[in-house]
Parts: structure tokens; C-alpha cells; sequence
């Protein structure tokens, strides 16, 4: 350590960053979308579905108590329920082919993309969310951070999520996300991003491409660990996992 120039200690405790130079360690994107980053959109451009969730929902896995009872959050299964209830069941598209949906220049309201039934490839899911204005940023199975939230940020996506302050620094509601608390003002948020028009949209997604570029692009997380003060910092990896 006296010859260092810098010193980089590992912690394994569940606690949060709470002095200089403690970092919590990022969630990244899935290992297979990770080699097809940068992903380039137009803040401008026009999306044809204004609310979108891809993804698995299994019922042995999206619904576990640990999500409510540990972290005081709906579930995948929850949220989603809630979500189509307040957008309206008619208005949900399920599309039996994920490619052809791809291909299709048909605006729907929501656009629900159940993996057990219909699957997006892994090579096409960057441009699934491009598609999408809003996504819903369900939680994972046992956490709420799930690394489809970096993805759709890095498509332009708006995340509509729980978890705004899990992220180091967190999402701000209104600036780069929709944030909720509860299941009313998850329906509050539905409803709201049903009815925003364009240029708040456009807005918003500046403030999601400003976030990821400046905290969750490649290279963000390698800049912030290696530069700046304090010399000594504190890399904590299970602050993720710590109720808020």
C-alpha cells in the first residue's frame, strides 16, 4: 500500500456507500448484450409502442415472497398485473411472433412479450426496447435490480420502476424515469405515461441517455473507480441486495 498510487478494498457487507470513496458496484447488462453496445437512436425519433415488457414472468419464479416481505416491492408478476389492469386489458398487444411484431410499424399503447410464450431473440432485444417509449423495469427474481433496466436505458427506453434508489446516484422521477412507490401510484404512473405528450417524452429519454452515458455506459463504472479522490476506495458488492 505505501508504494501504491491507488487502493481499491473489496467489501462483502450488505450496507450501502455512506462515506468518500465507497462505491457500490453496478449491475450491467446481460453477458450476451454486451458486445452490442453502443446502441445508437435518435432521441427525436418516433416510437410505435408507448408502453413495452419483454421478459420471462414464470409463476415459480416471478412471484416470491422475498421481493414484498424483504424489500417492501411488487413483484414482477404484481407489477405487471397491476400495469394491464390500468392500461387497460384491450389495449394490451401480445404478439405471437416477436420478429414479426419487429418488422411491423403498428402503434400499440402496451406491448406485453411474455418469453414463455414468445421469445426475443437476444440479438434483436436492443432494438425491442428501441421500439418502446416506457419500459416497465420489473424486479428480478430475489432483488429488485435486474439488468433489463441498464438495457432499456442503453435503447433510449424510459424506465418505469420501484427502485429509482438503487441506483448510485438514483433515478429521478420526472427527469429520467417514472418512479412509484406502491401499486396507485404505479397506476398513477400508467396512466401519466399513456397520456405524455411528445416533447416531454423526448425530454425524458435525454435524461435517460444523459444517465447511462455518464454512469452505466462502457467504461462509466472503469472512470469512476479509477479516477478522481479519494485515492482509497471502498468497492462494496452487495449494497444491491441492501432494503431501502
Amino acid at each position: 500500500p505505501e508504494r501504491a498510487t491507488a487502493i481499491v478494498r473489496v467489501s462483502y457487507e450488505r450496507r450501502i456507500p455512506s462515506a468518500p470513496g465507497e462505491i457500490a458496484f453496478p449491475v450491467f447488462v446481460h453477458p450476451r448484450i454486451a458486445g452490442r453496445l453502443p446502441f445508437h437512436y435518435e432521441i427525436a425519433t418516433a416510437r410505435p409502442a408507448r408502453i413495452f415488457f419483454g421478459g420471462n414472468t414464470a409463476e415459480d419464479k416471478y412471484d416470491k415472497d422475498v421481493i414484498g416481505e424483504v424489500y417492501s416491492m411488487l413483484t414482477r408478476r404484481e407489477m405487471l398485473e397491476t400495469a394491464v389492469l390500468q392500461g387497460g386489458p384491450e389495449n394490451v398487444h401480445r404478439p405471437a411472433d416477436a420478429m414479426e411484431w419487429l418488422g411491423s410499424g403498428d402503434a400499440h399503447p402496451f406491448v406485453l412479450i411474455e418469453t414463455q410464450r414468445t421469445k426475443i431473440p437476444a440479438t434483436h432485444w436492443l432494438e425491442a426496447l428501441s421500439r418502446a417509449d416506457f419500459f416497465l423495469a420489473c424486479p428480478g427474481v430475489g432483488m429488485p435490480l435486474c439488468h433489463n433496466l441498464v438495457e432499456a436505458m442503453a435503447a433510449g427506453a424510459i424506465p418505469v420502476l420501484q427502485y429509482a434508489d438503487y441506483l448510485d446516484p438514483p433515478l429521478r422521477h420526472g427527469v429520467n424515469c417514472l418512479a412509484f412507490q406502491d401499486a396507485e401510484s404505479l397506476r398513477q404512473a400508467i396512466s401519466r405515461a399513456l397520456a405524455m405528450a411528445d416533447d416531454e417524452i423526448r425530454t425524458l429519454r435525454q435524461g435517460v441517455m444523459t444517465y447511462y452515458h455518464d454512469q452505466l455506459a462502457p467504461g462509466a463504472f472503469a472512470r469512476r473507480l479509477s479516477c478522481g479522490d479519494p485515492a482509497d476506495k471502498t468497492l462494496l458488492l452487495n449494497s444491491y441486495r441492501v432494503p431501502r
